[in-house]
């Protein structure tokens, strides 16, 4: 039964930090409103846990104790029996929720009945020792509104980005955790990530709005190894984990229209274009951090390219060599304007060891040779620039080939919501 006096409730799973769970709880009482929100915090700390369980009750937030030994899936499930409001999401202890972003979402839900998850404009936010604040774009998030529940599925994971904190409607995410406890392992975060994302997405279409929703702070939400998909694919147990999840998202499609091997495709494909789209530019973005202030916040700058140009590049065989996220939306295009070109090879700056840290390493001159090479390389263009010169070897900076200025129309709107999330940056932080 839904309780008609609250809206929603926010899940607050927390481990050995009550620094931050008490800056956190103190940033909601201050902005929220506590008759129509509630908040439970989820603890499986050790050390820590009396001081969290104190912080809660003297604030008056609903608090249990789980212990280490209890998965963090385990913990929400738990969390999520107990709640009986429409809506409910999941917040890390760490970061900060939009109250004008988490209304946004509850109306257009409650509108939009074939919508089963809301959210809007993300970003990272880095407090530096010295007392400065920077913020980044974390990830520009997607609408993903097809009817088909395939076509949905395919979408959101070739443009992958984590819905983990967005907006839920309650009965459906009770289902998805449910799921997770009995089908994956307890410390598998990755496969855990991706089946809590797609399922819903399988449940029902995903907004985004235009509105500030969620501040990540830089660091490590959750225990564990981070787990980067070239890592996690190569692994004798990939199989065994991702045929588990196949077969429960294969159960929440079918409803007896679609055959068997059709289905079994789908999935398959989908998948494929996801670790096909993460395996570089997840890497890069996880070890190469670029915070950028309010006035360089853009995350869906234009790519405008200059289509003319890639038309009269050679037809001999392509090498995009590079570590920056644009790699993947120029692939994309290029096949598009150069179907003709049938050999491109992506030099993965980290396999290849052309990076060492922000020191560059050179890759084999003999790799490169008779390739034409375009360089994805943000900094140290110039040093690439002189050695591939130097070995006779055509090249490109991307930065020839594209124009990255925003248009016009979209420059107020992230204005504007750079202003927001700095307002909400720096309320949370005097808390």
């Amino acid at each position: 039964m839904v309780n008609n006096s609250y809206l929603v409730t926010v899940l607050i799973p927390t481990y050995e930090r009550p620094d931050y769970l008490r800056k956190l709880i103190s940033y909601l009482i201050k902005n929220f409103n506590l008759e129509k929100t509630k908040f439970f915090v989820l603890d499986g700390s050790e050390r820590e846990a009396k001081i969290n369980e104190r912080i809660c009750q003297e604030t008056g937030i609903k608090y249990k104790y789980y212990g280490p030994e209890i998965s963090v899936t385990d913990r929400i499930l738990s969390g999520l029996e107990t709640v009986n409001t429409e809506f409910v999401l999941m917040l890390a202890d760490d970061d900060i929720l939009s109250p004008e972003g988490l209304n946004a979402g509850i109306e257009f839900l409650k509108e939009n009945p074939k919508y089963s998850v809301a959210h809007g404009e993300y970003v990272y936010f880095l407090k530096r020792e010295d007392g400065t604040v920077t913020f980044s774009p974390y990830y520009s998030s997607f609408s993903f509104e097809q009817e088909n529940p395939l076509e949905r599925i395919f979408d959101f994971l070739s443009n992958y980005k984590p819905i983990y904190y967005a907006l839920h409607r309650t009965a459906i995410l009770k289902e998805v955790f449910k799921e997770l406890s009995e089908h994956v392992e307890p410390k598998d975060y990755h496969m855990a990530e991706l089946l809590a994302a797609v399922l819903p997405v399988a449940k029902g279409k995903v907004k985004k709005l235009r509105c500030i929703y969620y501040a990540r702070q830089i660091g490590q939400s959750i225990p564990g190894n981070t787990i980067y998909p070239s890592q996690y694919i190569f692994n004798d147990k990939f199989y065994l984990r991702y045929s588990k999840t196949k077969e429960v998202i294969k159960r929440y499609i079918q409803a007896g229209e679609l055959p068997e091997e059709m289905l079994e495709k789908a999935v398959d494909y989908s998948f494929q274009a996801y670790y096909g789209s993460q395996m570089t530019h997840k890497t890069m973005s996880a070890l190469f951090s670029t915070l950028k202030t309010t006035d360089y916040y853009f995350p869906e700058i234009s790519l405008n390219f200059k289509t003319e140009l890639i038309k009269t590049l050679p037809k001999a065989g392509f090498v995009f060599w590079g570590v920056n996220d644009l790699m993947s939306s120029f692939y994309k295009i290029f096949r598009a304007i150069r179907p003709d070109v049938t050999e491109i090879e992506i030099v993965d700056s980290f396999k290849e060891g052309t990076f060492k840290g922000h020191k560059i390493l050179k890759p084999a001159a003999e790799k490169l040779k008779d390739k034409t090479v375009i360089v994805f390389v943000d900094s140290n263009y110039l040093e690439v620039k002189e050695y591939l010169n130097k070995n006779n070897i055509n090249h490109f900076s991307h930065n020839q080939l594209v124009e990255k200025e925003p248009s016009e129309e979209k420059i107020p709107y992230y204005q504007d919501i750079s202003k927001q999330a700095e307002i909400m940056i720096n309320d949370y932080l005097s808390s």
